[in-house]
């Protein structure tokens, strides 16, 4: 084994290790209070996990492998929209944070379909709409991330591609399924420290690896360094800012972690030192980005160029480092993931609708099997490999803000919302961003998401305006004053 393996192999095994140990601390929680520290984390998460489940868990491979390929394929001028992504926990906390914290402890949920079931009267149709479009946009998501985690295995350790992702699957299969919510974030903290070290690293390699990033671009075409980028037309590329802003509201897995919020001053206090983690990685991966185009302008596919780039410029110990925080990535993403359709299908749909009777223990073993179950699935659809991940990336994230950021944001700012207006703007959204993204003309079927999330939110409006209003014990939970 060379240096780069040995230090990927280190990383391994404090997360092998760490997987144990969350693992022992959730067997020891009381059976009854089983499923509320497995997907909620018992509501008393501090700063430091919350901070991580909610940046690093919606900061994934397409940050760190799939914008750089975009940027090796249409330039740093075009790689800039990932700096919208940086002040993401302050929109996430600073939006949504302190309500959806307060009403998830007046209605004990669960689950983030909770704020939504509680929120529209548990309306079923609804319910079930946004319960498919997380699965289906998330599992889509996860294919993408166990992709990319997956490639990088492989580019350590020389395995094939399939070995590499039943590896890389493995792992996270074990410490969510065994660990839960806090197991996620508290293996999330090894992992963002990672991140944090390998960005610093790439950042060196960006500044002492590479003479002359940006003159070196411009010779190469200068239609790579002015905006939108080579080939990309404006509504593309301000359909990407979008995406990444207003975009980042719909993210359930991220909202699934406020729910595990101890109090108004982690709120605050993971707001800041999250936009402050998110926006050095976004710099720093633009940076990096750019880089690696300038030192392999030709012959490696896009998604290779952080990599490349790692492992031709830095010393063996720190281009490890550099990997396994891509790796690490991936993996914090996977475990939101895989807990957030897991509750949403646990939850949701089997005890609500299903089998209402479940036994604690029941309850218990569900919630492990069907969380491995989802990593499962997503590491099947990911033997087939995309060219680019960022492409699912948005794709997946342009899906969950038609779906689900219209009915949060109006339902916990706009009293007026109901439960018809939210089933008709979350549904046709949905069925509008699939059919677009399928058949729409030109730019608009690359990027509708602007066109989609407009028509979600002007439904949801327009058809609360004529339909009843919610009753008055939804307005008293989600808008009333009282202790909490």
């Amino acid at each position: 084994m060379d240096i780069v393996q040995i230090t990927f192999a280190i990383y391994i095994a404090v997360i092998l290790l760490a997987t144990y140990w969350v693992s022992r601390r959730l067997r020891s929680v009381d059976v009854e209070d089983y499923q509320s520290e497995f997907y909620v984390g018992n509501r008393d998460l501090g700063m430091f996990v919350t901070a991580i489940l909610i940046a690093a868990g919606a900061v994934s491979t397409g940050t760190f492998i799939g914008t750089p390929g975009f940027i090796w394929e249409f330039g740093p001028a075009f790689g800039i929209f990932i700096l919208a992504q940086g002040p993401m926990n302050l929109y996430l906390l600073g939006i949504y944070g302190k309500k959806v914290s307060v009403v998830s402890r007046r209605i004990n949920a669960n689950s983030l379909i909770d704020i939504y079931k509680e929120r529209y009267e548990a309306y079923t149709p609804l319910v079930l709409t946004l319960a498919l479009a997380i699965v289906i946009f998330l599992e889509a998501y996860l294919a993408a991330e166990f992709v990319g985690g997956a490639r990088i295995v492989a580019a350590v350790t020389d395995l094939s591609y399939l070995v590499s992702l039943l590896i890389f699957g493995g792992i996270i299969i074990l410490y969510t399924s065994l660990g839960g919510l806090r197991g996620a974030g508290m293996i999330g903290i090894i992992q963002g420290a990672v991140m944090t070290l390998g960005t610093l690293a790439l950042l060196g390699a960006s500044i002492f690896g590479v003479d002359s990033i940006y003159p070196s671009i411009s010779q190469i075409d200068p239609q790579l360094l002015i905006p939108p980028g080579r080939g990309i037309p404006w509504f593309q590329y301000l359909s990407l800012w979008v995406t990444f802003t207003i975009g980042l509201l719909g993210l359930p897995h991220a909202l699934q972690g406020v729910l595990g919020m101890d109090s108004s001053k982690t709120l605050r206090r993971s707001a800041g030192l999250g936009v402050g983690i998110v926006f050095l990685w976004s710099i720093v991966i633009l940076i990096a980005g750019s880089a690696g185009k300038a030192l392999n302008p030709a012959g490696i596919a896009p998604d290779q160029n952080i990599p490349s780039l790692a492992l031709g410029t830095l010393p063996d110990p720190l281009a490890g480092i550099v990997l396994a925080g891509i790796v690490g990535a991936a993996q914090t993403t996977v475990a939101s993931m895989s807990i957030l359709v897991s509750s949403a299908v646990v939850v949701n749909i089997y005890e609500d609708y299903l089998n209402p009777d479940l036994s604690a223990n029941g309850r218990k073993y569900l919630s492990g099997g069907i969380t491995a179950a989802v990593g499962l699935i997503g590491m099947l659809i990911a033997i087939v490999e995309p060219p680019l991940l960022q492409v699912i990336v948005v794709f997946a994230i342009g899906g969950l803000a038609t779906s689900l950021a219209p009915p949060l944001l109006l339902g916990m700012f706009w009293p007026r919302t109901n439960k018809y207006g939210a089933f008709i703007g979350s549904l046709v959204g949905l069925l509008s961003y699939i059919g677009l993204k399928q058949w729409g003309p030109g730019v608009i079927g690359g990027s509708p998401i602007s066109i989609t999330l407009t028509i979600a939110f002007v439904l949801t409006v327009a058809v609360s305006l004529v339909t009843a209003p919610p009753s008055k014990e939804v307005l008293q939970t989600y808008f009333g004053a009282r202790e909490t």
